[in-house]
């Protein structure tokens, strides 16, 4: 028993010196999850409506900062490009003056601390007519800390390297870095309406339209297509292959500056970097915001220096950027062209009429509804789900990726298949595949004969078509 006493004694001993500790600790650390203040000091406190002038002299030149009519103006930065963070910032740095320890007093070798010769050099004028001009000298090796006194008096101080930041930077980076604004919804084919690209980089503009649900014509001409969000207008007629799309438009919004190049540019200047023979041109319209009704238009002009960098100019503002390399800047239109060259609905269609060497087949439709739907061939009607089958495989043509040159196909066509459309205020669709080169077949779509396609299509579709009427299984793949 005695044991146990003990035992149970030296227990609660132990546990009062882990309370005690853990007391002890808590006191120490922050409470509430607040972090400690760092201990800074202000040898100068103000409101920062107070200032009246900054003027900066540092290793990239000389900048002003004065209030005017209760705002402030950045020296010769346009008012709209002015980065509101880092002039607030300069503000307050500007008001409150922050230091983090005294390094030396009546300092008599300023050689030291970089202060002989400054980085910076800034002045501050206040509504009192208190004036007050800081030395900005090295960064303290030791700390995150910068050495800086006040013009006129003998101590050195250490403050931080954060607000210094304004003192020693130049003017082009008050700057706003943001050039487009990112976009408030999950897609940015919600956000972006029309679009053009044009520039030396691609042989003809590339027009691309947004599908407005409110807009008879465009729902007509999308039609050719089931369901579209844009269609690609120029050079040719298609759907817009939304996977691309994505990439392409994504890269157009929330683009944001490496690096200020120039600004307040003439068209001399601008032209002097190529501005005037752009590598690329993007003209856009986006719909963007919380309430998404405001529209807005944007130009980008990018030129491709000979070191493969990308510069770009927003709206004529004058500013030069420098921007990575990003989607947009090597769009190539295959690339945006959806494969598929007509793809409509079934019940959209009042007739559709295949033409091949040995045969023509005229097809009527009934029903609005996939459910009614009823197939007739020469008035006699067709197993449903047999011609659904050689429907999926007539609209899957589709090309091969590559672009050929524009020029009519010799011969009559090998296959030709026209939609007339219950609307009859669209426009038929008429697709024609003409012999190609070796294993391909070219296609024109509407008389615009752009790409080729594989010519096992040719051969799967000539052969559902006699294995439709004579009420056998379609191979669809191909």
């Amino acid at each position: 028993m005695g044991q146990k006493k003990k035992m149970l004694g030296i227990g609660v001993c132990i546990l009062i010196l882990l309370t005690a500790a853990i007391l002890l600790l808590s006191n120490m650390s922050p409470m509430n999850g607040e972090e400690v203040p760092p201990e800074i000091f202000y040898i100068e406190e103000r409101d920062p409506m107070e200032i009246v002038s900054v003027e900066v002299n540092n290793e990239h030149g000389f900048y002003s900062v004065t209030q005017e009519g209760g705002g402030f103006l950045v020296y010769d930065v346009p008012s709209d490009l002015v980065n509101g963070d880092y002039l607030e910032l300069l503000l307050d740095e500007c008001s409150r003056i922050a230091v983090r320890d005294v390094i030396k007093e009546n300092a008599e070798s300023l050689e030291l601390y970089g202060l002989e010769k400054p980085r910076a050099r800034v002045n501050i004028l206040y509504k009192d007519y208190t004036a007050v001009t800081l030395l900005i000298g090295n960064v303290e090796s030791m700390s995150d800390g910068v050495y800086m006194m006040v013009e006129g008096e003998n101590t050195v101080y250490i403050t931080p390297q954060a607000n210094t930041i304004r003192f020693t930077m130049p003017v082009e980076n008050y700057i706003q870095y943001q050039i487009t604004p990112t976009k408030y919804t999950d897609s940015s084919l919600a956000v972006i309406r029309d679009i053009t690209f044009s520039g030396t980089c691609l042989p003809e503009p590339i027009i691309i339209e947004y599908v407005d649900e409110k807009n008879e014509q465009h729902m007509r001409d999308a039609a050719s297509f089931g369901v579209a969000t844009h269609l690609i207008r120029s050079p040719g007629l298609h759907e817009l292959d939304q996977s691309k799309g994505v990439s392409v438009f994504q890269s157009l919004l929330g683009i944001v500056s490496e690096e200020i190049i120039a600004y307040n540019c003439s068209e001399e200047i601008l032209a002097s970097y190529g501005f005037d023979r752009p590598y690329m041109i993007v003209d856009f319209s986006i719909v963007n915001g919380p309430e998404g009704t405001n529209l807005e238009a944007y130009c980008l002009k990018v030129v491709k220096s000979e070191s493969g960098e990308f510069l770009m100019t927003c709206n004529e503002n004058g500013v030069i950027y420098r921007i990575l390399d990003v989607a947009f800047t090597s769009v190539v239109y295959e690339e945006l062209v959806m494969r598929w060259f007509l793809t409509p609905f079934i019940t959209d269609l009042e007739t559709m009429t295949v033409i091949t060497a040995t045969d023509k087949m005229n097809f009527t439709f009934t029903g609005y509804k996939n459910k009614d739907l009823a197939v007739f061939l020469k008035g006699t009607p067709l197993d449903t789900e047999l011609f659904r089958s050689y429907y999926r495989l007539v609209i899957s043509a589709c090309n091969d990726g590559s672009l050929r040159i524009k020029e009519s196909p010799q011969g009559d066509p090998l296959f030709t298949v026209e939609f007339n459309y219950k609307d009859h205020k669209k426009a038929n669709d008429v697709m024609k595949i003409y012999k190609g080169d070796f294993r391909r077949v070219y296609v024109e779509v509407n008389g615009n004969a752009e790409f080729a396609m594989k010519e096992t299509y040719l051969n799967r579709v000539l052969e559902a078509g006699t294995n439709l009427q004579a009420g056998e299984p379609i191979e669809e793949n191909w």
